[in-house]
């Protein structure tokens, strides 16, 4: 796999004449790290990782790490591998308690404008659109002389959704008024409908009457609609008007009055045009001007683009504006360490505010469009550098020239927004309806810093201009609006309340201290953190102190025995403040908020280095330090990355087998940690075994951070999990796994959190395209669920979401019935079983309400190899198609829902949406939405135009699909294969009864192939033979005495075969021949090697072991014999994550298989009368096997015994210890005789018994698998071997 590496590593770009800070300040952190003892509020690094980052082995494969640049050696957190139950449970009861409040926060946190609520209504925009200084005749009401931006405005907007199953419609007040207030009545308008109420063009008398005044007042507040207002002004009104935020508007000429008493007072958003030119129908010209474009037609044409550019930003900033509105409320405190919010991630402040976040502060006194922001050397526009290095840019209003003029501020936000644009890699999405969204909004903060916190803004003579300042930053939907906590304290409920039920923004409540002020105590700083969470109604907290100049010196020598240690306690007081402000709020249930806690100046460079969340930046490119003591991002992480302190480098890894073929994630998550300067590593970690990734280096390291999961692991890793999520609960599966670090007692507990995303990868994306749908609950909704393997149980899941279990009527189709049936009582639903046009047609309209007697959704998990259609009938209404399949690009499914009109969403877009929740849940942070997207469809898109044949790709994608079984391939759906003929290739095997089953299984399932008997004395007479030769053989079972003899002669083995030792089964596949000649390539002939046996063993015990809840966990498995089958039998008891226990006559042989497997032998099964007699031994697995082992290893017993002995030995077990343990379950792998002595003696026992003749088949199914790449007919081919077997019963 390519390593995956930035284009640059920003992490080692310095600002040269800060080059001299950097090892004093990593000396000074390291001296204050070895000073700090146990019980600071800090928890430092203690010693170095004993696990470096090795590259894993794999099925000889090195499998190479992925991380964005190098990293140094980092220090690790001293962590428990022992699981405390008490920490699990005490952790297990704070997360429930903080889910409930979360819920009940998110039930009580709205606001008016949220889909959720807003689903219904159509949006306004209101405003006075300029006039035409070239036309001089406009009659009342036609238009004449106006350029019309608010119609051209709205006409964008509604084009968005021109292909949408519902599209949007221009509403011009004074021509529908008659019949809009109908509509809105009867709630017939969406968002997607667009009302104009535009001063300019309105008749003559309603602009004298005062008509347009009680109109807007009517559609605001009597129908509460989201007004939007559209500040028109040309550049010389613009420049020279002196028009202010102030309410007293008497003085400012008719315009600026309707501006007050009509325009601000019923909008809540506001977006500005300047109009330097007259309108055209791309865009804007200079016909208004004097430059003589015909003398100069490249500067025209340079100016008509420089218009049509401006536009697209102008209705950009529109898409921005509704989209913002439209968005869930940021919750205080809402916790982003769990799968089961679907929204989450879109305006929650612990992910804005994450850690290894980084906010620039942007000084400029004027923005200006023609401003020149490029570099020294005139390359680019600087805004590339800057945004490529920090999450969200603040913007200084009390710095701007003209921070009175309410237009003007408005328009630099969108200057500024516009330069970032292009650049803006890390923005997290911004979902608007049922579009695509907007993935290049750099996030904003509106700061408004008064000259008494280190800002210029004079609060004492200008207060009602502060607050108008701050509500224009709730207007010009800011992302993050700063709030100082000391302004007055009933303007600030009012501004809050206001943001509650109108707005989305965080609220980020901060204090400064500045000036040479007394020494701050750590109890006053945790009184300034919880003056800024407004009690628990902020987002965010930020507190920046001082440190007085006297702190250290002579004149305090009674308090400051130290100096040293004095000042490293002032620079760290904020953040420690912070830690224990939130320890207070966490421990009164309170809301946890992110924190920012800081020192200004040189003096408290340590302490941005310490802040973790959302620190304040400076940028090379920009020339100007916005503050004292600031640094770039670059700067921060490399310090943090040298001393180890708040930014530890972190080994993540997808965890699958055979993955190493498709898998995208890891160019995906590399791609996202480079963007984000995360110096986090990602592996491919290709394992056959659990255990083996268990036991690993990597999972055992202390910088393990976590992993995706995929096939076939993603059940069998649900044991290992301490904290499982809700999602991961009801699905049944674990796609996500987290590692967190929980304080003790005594120490710091490392705990595995297993999270679900793949319904979050559904949910999102078709979500976005039910629209205005997802709200409506006035009858359920219904939706038909392809498949019913693991990631049908995902979109089960996600389906229960859209509407809520009650209000949504599950249909669920499986190719087996069987499973269908399972999923749908686990989930509530009802079973399809034929996909015929008529049997289709009866569904819809005979079970179905007749008011919704279509599918609002479908959802389709089986392989693309299947080929799948749907009747026609299935599209009635136009549902939402999602194929969880992303190769081929387009399935037979997608195609044939796309011709129907349908919305449809490709398997890829499912990948990234779940890889965006799993990069949040290991950060923390905002995942940069775009990159992974634009790396999932760099890895998908590649070459799918090169090569037309699709037989190359994976019949499913396993990174998507949790079963590798063809459940759900449709037979009919496949051409024929050509005739094939296997063998079971053995000396001796008359009684063989393998062509019984292996027969039966190819007629069951419609195969032409044929199966015999190769009964040879040497392996060298079969290779010669005919057989082996034939242009017709598919593959062979082998048994004794060739398993071991047959390797040498083929070309692969699969792990199992290595492992264990020897083949029972021979698969021959093609591939193309290695030719300089492409069209000379032939397919030759590839003879793998197999070993099926340890699945005869592992699935008939594994079903017994799920019954047994005291055998759910740890636990021994006693293997009777030590030859060839013995091995399979310990491979089996590893995979059933269980310790072998050997015991053979000839113990020399047993020791061998515990080299090879793990484990340990016993030399002597005490007999019966004589259980008690021997003296219990101290040894954790004792060389004799007693009953008072069992009785004092209650958690290591036996669960077990698999006997490979042969049938004539006669070997039966002391009746006492088949008595000790209860339901022990016994396998014996002779099935001829059927009765053997030790299952006779186990089944009197009350013993759960295993007989050969059930590892026959189980064994055989996997062989005919893996020949046919078909289902196996399992009742079939067992009703074979029992008829073979049981007449020779006594």
């Amino acid at each position: 796999m390519k390593r995956i590496s930035s284009s640059s590593s920003s992490m080692t770009r310095m600002i040269p004449f800060r080059m001299w800070l950097l090892p004093t300040i990593c000396i000074s952190i390291l001296l204050w790290i070895q000073c700090t003892d146990s019980t600071g509020a800090w928890l430092m690094p203690t010693s170095r990782s004993p696990h470096p980052h090795p590259l894993l082995v794999a099925n000889d494969r090195v499998v190479r790490p992925h991380h964005p640049f190098p990293v140094p050696h980092h220090h690790g957190i001293q962590r428990s591998r022992i699981r405390s139950s008490r920490t699990c449970t005490r952790t297990r009861l704070a997360s429930l308690q903080q889910q409930q409040q979360q819920q009940q926060q998110e039930e009580t946190v709205k606001h008016m404008f949220q889909s959720s609520l807003y689903q219904d209504k159509p949006i306004v925009l209101i405003g006075a659109s300029s006039t035409s200084t070239s036309t001089t005749d406009k009659s009342d009401g036609d238009g004449d002389g106006s350029r019309d931006e608010l119609h051209r405005l709205a006409n964008h907007w509604v084009s968005l959704f021109d292909k949408k199953e519902t599209t949007g419609t221009v509403w011009n007040y004074w021509d529908h008024h008659q019949v809009l207030y109908d509509k809105i009545g009867s709630s017939s308008l969406t968002p997607r409908d667009v009302i104009v109420l535009d001063y300019t063009t309105c008749p003559s008398a309603c602009q004298t009457d005062g008509e347009f005044q009680e109109v807007a007042k009517t559609l605001y507040d009597t129908h509460g609609l989201l007004s939007i207002y559209v500040n028109v002004q040309t550049s010389c009104d613009a420049a020279t008007t002196t028009t202010t935020l102030t309410s007293n508007h008497e003085d400012d000429g008719p315009t600026s009055l309707l501006e007050a008493e009509v325009f601000l007072p019923y909008s809540d958003y506001e977006l500005c045009i300047e109009t330097t030119t007259s309108q055209t129908q791309n865009g804007w010209s200079d016909t208004d001007t004097d430059t003589d474009t015909d003398a100069d037609p490249h500067a025209a044409a340079a100016a008509q683009d420089a218009g049509v550019l401006e536009w697209e930003h102008t209705c950009w900033e529109l898409q921005r504006l509704v989209a913002r509105a439209l968005l869930p409320p940021a919750i205080p405190g809402s916790s982003t360490d769990s799968d089961e919010s679907s929204s989450s991630s879109f305006n929650s402040a612990h992910l804005t505010m994450g850690p290894q976040t980084f906010f620039v502060s942007c000084t400029l006194p004027e923005y200006n469009i023609s401003q020149s922001l490029a570099l020294p050397d005139g390359t680019r526009d600087f805004m590339e550098d800057v945004c490529r290095d920090v999450d969200a840019v603040e913007f200084r209003a009390d710095l701007l020239t003209r921070r009175e003029n309410r237009f003007q501020i408005l328009v630099q936000q969108q200057w500024l927004r516009r330069r970032c644009r292009p650049h803006a890699i890390r923005a997290p999405f911004l979902p608007l309806l049922d579009t695509a969204g907007l993935e290049d909004v750099m996030p904003l903060v509106f700061t408004v810093r008064s000259d008494s916190q280190a800002g210029t803004f004079p609060t004492s003579q200008q207060q009602p201009l502060l607050w108008d300042l701050l509500e224009l930053g709730l207007r010009s939907g800011a992302n993050v609006l700063d709030v100082e906590c000391a302004w007055d304290k009933d303007q600030t409920d009012r501004l809050l309340s206001l943001s509650e039920a109108r707005y989305a923004s965080q609220i980020l409540g901060s204090q400064h201290v500045v000036g040479n002020v007394e020494p701050t105590s750590l109890f006053e700083a945790v009184e300034l953190f919880e003056a800024c969470s407004f009690q628990g109604r902020a987002h965010g907290t930020k507190v920046v102190l001082s440190m007085p100049k006297n702190q250290g010196g002579d004149n305090n020598s009674n308090s400051n025995s130290n100096s040293n240690s004095n000042n490293n306690d002032s620079v760290y007081l904020a953040n420690q403040a912070g830690e224990m402000a939130a320890s207070v709020a966490r421990s009164q249930g309170r809301p946890v908020l992110p924190y920012i806690g800081l020192v200004l100046g040189e003096e408290g460079i340590l302490s941005r280095v310490a802040n973790e969340r959302f620190t304040p930046v400076t940028h090379d490119a920009m020339g100007k330090i916005g503050a004292p003591g600031q640094m770039t991002a670059s700067e921060l992480i490399t310090i943090r990355l040298l001393t180890g302190t708040t930014l530890r480098p972190k080994a993540f890894c997808i965890l699958g087998r055979d993955i190493s073929k498709y898998t995208a994630s890891p160019n995906m998550f590399g791609a996202a940690f480079a963007a984000t300067q995360l110096s986090h590593e990602f592996y491919l970690a290709d394992f056959t075994s659990l255990p083996d990734f268990l036991e690993s280096d990597l999972w055992q390291g202390d910088n393990f951070g976590g992993c995706s999961v995929t096939i076939p692991y993603k059940q069998a890793i649900v044991p290992h999990v301490d904290v499982l999520s809700k999602a991961a609960q009801a699905i049944g599966s674990v796609n996500t796994i987290v590692m967190q670090d929980t304080i003790g007692d005594t120490e710091i507990i490392r705990q595995v959190h297993g999270h679900n995303t793949d319904w979050m990868g559904i949910y999102r994306p078709v979500a976005r395209h039910l629209g205005r749908r997802l709200y409506d609950t006035t009858t359920a909704k219904n939706v038909l669920l392809l498949g019913a393997g693991g990631t049908a149980r995902a979109a089960a899941y996600a389906a229960q979401q859209l509407w809520g279990s009650n209000h949504t009527n599950l249909f669920v189709w499986n190719r087996t019935p069987e499973k269908a049936v399972e999923l749908a009582n686990a989930f509530g639903g009802t079973v399809v079983t034929d996909l015929s046009e008529d049997a289709m047609t009866r569904l819809l309209d005979q079970q179905m309400d007749p008011n919704d007697n279509y599918f609002s959704v479908i959802l389709a998990t089986v392989p693309a190899a299947a080929n799948l259609e749907l009747p026609t009938a299935a599209f009635r209404n136009r549902p939402v198609v999602l194929d969880v399949n992303y190769k081929p690009w387009d399935t037979q499914l997608l195609i044939q829902a796309q011709a129907a009109g349908c919305s449809i969403v490709r398997g890829s877009e499912m990948l990234w949406e779940q890889g965006v929740g799993q990069f949040e849940l290991w950060t923390q942070r905002t995942a940069p939405y775009k990159v992974m997207k634009e790396a999932v469809l760099d890895a998908c898109l590649n070459n799918i135009h090169q090569d037309d044949d699709s037989s190359e790709l994976p019949i499913v994608d396993a990174e998507i699909e949790q079963e590798s079984s063809w459940d759900e391939v449709a037979d009919a759906s496949l051409p024929p294969p050509p005739p094939k003929r296997y063998a079971i290739l053995g000396h001796n095997i008359a009684y063989s009864v393998s062509p019984q089953m292996q027969n039966a299984a190819f007629e069951a399932n419609g195969l032409p192939h044929t199966y015999g008997r190769a009964d040879v004395e040497t392996v060298d007479e079969f290779i010669s033979g005919e057989l082996w030769n034939a242009p017709d053989f598919g593959g062979c079972s082998v048994t004794i005495p060739h398993k071991q003899a047959i390797m040498p002669h083929l070309d692969e083995l699969t792990e199992a075969a290595q492992t264990i030792g020897s083949v029972n089964t021979i698969i021959v596949s093609q591939k193309k021949a290695s030719s300089n000649d492409d069209d000379d390539d032939e397919d030759e002939r590839v003879l793998v090697g197999d070993n099926t046996d340890w699945k005869g063993i592992y699935n008939p015990v594994k079903r017994k072991l799920s019954t047994d809840a005291s055998s759910s966990e740890g636990g021994y498995a006693l293997i009777l014999g030590a030859g060839g089958t013995a091995r399979a039998a310990a491979y089996a008891a590893k995979r059933l994550g269980l310790t072998p226990i050997y015991y053979n006559r000839t113990p020399d042989k047993a020791v061998v298989l515990a080299a090879s497997f793990g484990g340990s032998i016993v030399t002597e099964i005490a007999p019966d009368g004589q259980e008690d007699d021997i003296d219990e031994k101290e040894e954790e697995t004792p060389l004799i096997l007693n009953r008072a082992w069992f009785k004092d290893k209650d958690k290591n017993n036996i669960h077990v015994v698999l006997s490979t002995l042969p049938a004539a030995v006669g070997f039966t077990l002391p009746n006492w210890m088949l008595e000790e343990k209860d339901k022990l379950i016994v396998l014996d792998v002779n099935y001829k005789p059927y009765h053997t002595p030790l299952l006779t003696q186990a089944t009197e026992k009350g013993c759960q018994v295993v007989r050969g003749s059930e590892m026959l088949w189980e064994q055989g199914v996997g062989q005919f698998e893996l020949w046919t790449q078909q289902k196996a007919p399992y009742d079939v081919m067992k009703e074979a071997v029992l008829a073979s077997c049981l007449p020779e019963m006594e």
